[in-house]
């Protein structure tokens, strides 16, 4: 490999490392994705395991008495279908009428399981085996669908099946994570259609770590569940935690059974609630002679005081319910499973009975975990309207109005439903701002509730706090009626991941010590030389983006060749069609913006011809470019709404980029491609102009604010001003020092384009970036432009004096309710912006996202609806970070420097009206900037870089030796 493609290659693969790495270490972004919310029934306290089939109604009353006594309102209990419907059809109802009744008599809530399966419904080999499933799941879905309708208004969750993942519940056969979901699937809809409140508990889990086939651990099974779609036949997943022979708070390991293990697959299924259905510690008592425990073996004292500590580290931790293992099992009495009951054989209490009957089970705070508004933790003060699907601001909400909850954890987020409303959340954490959300100008932090998508989001309350017990208040001002608050989300510790660096590093070495060579196409040459007047192209460019779908893709191929053998054509395509961005071209196939096919074809058409001759020396102007597009590309890490980003990075950042490059390659063969590429601008800029001027004689324009304003093919008259507010100074300076017949067609071109420019009544271009580009050239060209100028000044005041008392322009120094008092609202709420950000940035095109629904000042609620910060610094710095203003600083700098160089050492001539339009441009791109965007749309990219190809090959173009 020549080693100047090896160095490009090198640098590639170095600047995707870096991207790679920026990935993997970036900070989590705050999402405002909607979280999942949790059924609409909560498990405030720790709920138990019972066995209360085959009890007189003697003891079945002693039990609930002792269960309510120790404070348990769930309980877990077992329906076995073998037993349910003994033969096919025919159901055996009684006893469990009676235990239902009285469960639900005592005010108790159950999660029924349904397990086993009738003789009748076995496949034959599993004749013996009750714990097999059934032959066909319908039968299965019959008896659940007859449970739910005997019982569904007692029972609030349904668990299908138990520990699926070992033998022998799954059968004589080995454990079948498909054969479940079909399973869980049918008992999921069969409960759900005369249920629908019901919640679904899937697993139940055992704790193994077997890889199967017999038995399979509880991640592997659940991952091979969901790859099987069962995700949307279940609203909780259900693990087994017993401790075995470690406390509460021994860590997890997947080598280790014990109480924490649950956290090693919390992860798999995070929209879904998790629930610890069986936990506990087996205590058999001093002089025991049963079986021997599987199940490790404490002693009472142990089991009972690590009883109390699991709960607290649900309660705290997890914020998962929570149902202990075992009231008091309904199993032979030297069965070892008795040693984890809670109430001994003769109904004494056991020592682990006494510790969490003891435990304080009021929910006084909220643990980890999702919750409605409904939670009764969550405590309201004013009339305000609860209900499990939102909680209503009352209307007048003043004084006395608040929301307050504690959480246990590090962190707290609200999930919002917003509206076209003016409505903002106050909120303080521990008695303090919030430290997430931005301040007011009177130090209060605010959460915005305006969104005019009427979206509901997730907004970040607290982050990165110290675990533990935390204090919230919120007040709100506006926004009754709309059932705002729809849930919230407490997070826990948040676990760092451990990222594979090594392994990148590997990777990284490996593709540098093989590089690849791409050489094609050497021996193609053009054997035609291909010009045609730009006219005729031009008119030929239009032909086709006029021309049916089908036409358009046929003729493709055609333009393709015709740019292979003149590539400047292609690029000056791609600048022709640039003000018209917004519109897409049908091909049949697919919607394209022209734009960018125009590059691609450009792109092949260079690339093919000049691939052999690819040696550029990169200048500092050069470099500065490729700092830009680099810091975008990782910028794209830290955006949170990551679609836009991106394609903003492709339309503003890596295109025009792109095209940059390649006027390096096409501009060293052809050194008149930089003059056929601004004559195709101008002639786009022309053309969009004369569409302009004749809206606003056929009354197609925006009024607003006493004026009639144009906008072309763009979506606001601004937009269209800041495309010719560039274009006004090119056409000027090539009028005043250009050659003919060159220098009348850009006066032409420019009075049309200077005449639609009015038309937008844009007063950042009329009273800052036109005045500015303007004084710039005739400080350069002295009194060679002093009478132009004199004229346009003359045209210019008595064009804008009949509209100086509009709103449109009386507004600008109104600072308590007009345009002034808006945008220093914006800077200001900018500025806190990159208070919160001022390193990274919120990222391209994410401003509108973060300003509207985040840091708009409440004062300034009129306008949400702000795209960028209308000041080129504070725009380059939130989109980018503070590597934008340098950078932007950087290619000032260069570009005027070598600018003023250049048109010093220039005789007159046509090149030196080029730089100086060109360098104009420039000044008017900043001075417009100051109050409106300067570079963060598709057209204006394309001319900045176009402007920074002028003056980059205004000397010698330099080569590799």
């Amino acid at each position: 490999m020549r080693g100047k493609v090896y160095a490009i290659y090198a640098l590639a693969l170095t600047f995707a490392l870096l991207l790679i790495l920026a990935l993997l270490l970036k900070p989590k972004p705050i999402s405002t994705k909607p979280f999942p919310l949790p059924p609409t029934v909560y498990i405030t306290s720790p709920g138990i395991n019972v066995d209360l089939e085959g009890l007189s109604d003697e003891e079945l009353e002693k039990a609930l008495e002792l269960l309510s006594q120790a404070g348990f309102e769930w309980v877990r209990l077992r329906f076995p279908w073998e037993k349910v419907e003994p033969e096919r059809g025919k159901f055996a109802w009684g006893n469990w009428d009676r235990v239902v009744e009285a469960l639900r008599g005592r005010g108790f809530h159950i999660l029924a399981v349904l397990d086993t399966s009738p003789s009748w419904a076995r496949r034959p080999e599993d004749a013996s085996c009750p714990t097999a499933p059934p032959a066909e799941v319908s039968y299965f879905g019959d008896f659940a669908e007859a449970f739910a309708r005997r019982y569904g208004s007692a029972i609030e969750a349904y668990q299908i099946w138990d520990e699926p993942n070992i033998y022998p519940h799954w059968g004589e056969r080995w454990v079948d994570p498909e054969g479940y979901v079909a399973l869980l699937r049918e008992g999921y809809i069969r409960i759900k259609s005369v249920d629908p409140d019901s919640i679904i508990v899937a697993g139940g889990f055992a704790p193994t770590l077997e890889e199967g086939p017999l038995n399979l651990n509880e991640g592997a099974f659940l991952r091979k569940m969901l790859a099987s779609g069962a995700r949307e036949f279940f609203d909780v997943v259900a693990f087994k935690a017993f401790g075995f022979d470690y406390p509460p708070s021994d860590p997890p390991s997947s080598s280790k059974l014990n109480f924490r293990r649950p956290e090693l697959w919390a992860g798999l299924a995070s929209d879904k609630l998790i629930w610890v259905v069986e936990a506990g510690w087996n205590a058999l008592p001093p002089g025991w002679r049963g079986g021997k425990s599987i199940w490790g073996s404490t002693t009472e004292e142990e089991q009972a005081q690590w009883a109390a500590e699991a709960i607290r580290w649900a309660r705290e931790r997890w914020g998962w319910p929570i149902f202990l293992t075992h009231f008091r099992p309904n199993y032979p009495p030297d069965d070892p499973r008795w040693g984890f009951a809670f109430v001994w054989q003769d109904w004494i209490p056991r020592p682990v009975y006494k510790a969490v009957a003891g435990l304080d089970k009021e929910a006084r705070f909220l643990p980890p975990g999702y919750y409605r508004p409904n939670h009764p933790a969550i405590q309201y003060q004013g009339g305000w309207r609860i209900s499990p699907y939102g909680a209503d601001i009352p209307h007048g909400a003043q004084g006395n109005v608040s929301l307050k909850l504690s959480f246990s954890g590090t962190g707290l987020d609200i999930l919002v439903r917003r509206g076209n409303y003016k409505a903002f959340l106050f909120v303080t954490v521990d008695g303090k701002p919030s430290n997430t959300l931005p301040k007011d100008s009177a130090g209060r932090s605010y959460a915005v509730l305006y969104d005019p998508l009427y979206q509901t989001v997730t907004v970040s309350l607290a982050r990165n706090l110290p675990f533990g017990i935390h204090e919230v208040e919120i007040v709100p001002d506006g926004g009754w009626g709309q059932w705002a608050i729809v849930g919230f989300r407490v997070r826990g510790e948040e676990k760092s991941s451990v990222l594979p660096i090594v392994s990148i590093l590997a990777l990284y070495l490996i593709g540098l010590s093989a590089p690849f060579v791409l050489r094609t196409l050497d021996s193609l040459h053009p054997i035609v030389r291909v010009q045609i007047p730009l006219p005729v192209f031009l008119a030929l460019a239009i032909l086709w983006f006029v021309s049916p779908p089908l036409v358009s893709l046929i003729a493709l191929p055609f333009w393709l060749l015709v740019f292979y053998f003149w590539p400047e054509a292609g690029l000056a395509s791609f600048v022709f069609v640039t003000p018209f961005f917004l519109l897409p071209k049908n091909l049949v196939v697919k919607n394209v913006f022209p734009q960018e096919l125009a590059l691609a074809l450009a792109t092949l058409g260079v690339i093919i011809r000049f691939w052999k001759d690819f040696g550029i020396r990169l200048n500092r102007l050069d470099w500065a470019v490729v700092a830009l597009v680099a810091l975008g590309a990782l910028s794209l890490t830290w955006a949170e709404n990551f679609g836009v980003a991106s394609y903003e990075f492709r339309r503003v950042l890596a295109e025009p980029a792109l095209f940059y490059a390649l006027i390096l390659l096409a501009q060293r063969e052809k050194p008149r491609t930089l003059t056929l590429l601004t004559d195709a601008l101008v002639a786009g800029a022309f053309l969009v102009s004369l569409v302009g001027i004749s809206q606003f004689f056929l009354g197609d324009v925006i009024t607003a604010e006493g004026v009639r304003r144009v906008r072309a093919f763009y979506g606001s008259p601004n937009n269209l001003a800041l495309f010719l507010g560039r274009l006004v100074p090119i056409t000027l300076a090539v009028a005043i020092a250009g050659s003919a017949p060159r220098r009348w067609l850009y006066l032409v071109a420019g009075v049309f384009i200077l005449g639609a420019l009015y038309l937008t009544f844009s007063r950042g271009a009329l009273f800052l970036g036109i005045p500015a580009a303007i004084l710039f050239i005739l400080f350069l060209r002295g009194r060679k432009a002093l009478a132009l100028a004199v004229i346009f000044a003359i045209f210019f005041a008595l064009a804008i004096l009949p509209w100086l008392w509009t709103a449109r322009f009386s507004s600008v120094l109104d600072l308590e309710s007009g345009t002034g008092f808006f945008r220093l609202k914006l800077w200001q709420a900018s500025l806190n912006m990159l208070k919160d950000s001022p390193i990274l940035g919120v990222g391209l095109d994410n401003f509108l996202y973060q300003y509207r629904t985040r840091y708009v000042l409440p004062e300034a609620w009129q306008e949400f609806n702000l795209s960028h910060p209308h000041n080129i610094l504070l725009d380059w710095w939130t989109r980018l970070g503070i590597g934008g203003p340098i950078i932007l600083g950087w290619i000032v700098w260069e570009f005027f420097k070598a600018g003023f160089r250049q048109y010093r050492s220039k005789g007159e001539g046509e090149e030196k009206a080029f730089i100086l339009g060109f360098m104009g441009a420039m000044v008017e791109t900043i001075a417009h900037g100051f109050v409106d965007q300067s570079f963060f749309l598709p057209d204006l990219a394309v001319v900045f870089m176009l402007t920074l190809s002028w003056i980059r090959h205004g000397g010698e173009i330099e080569k590799l030796a």
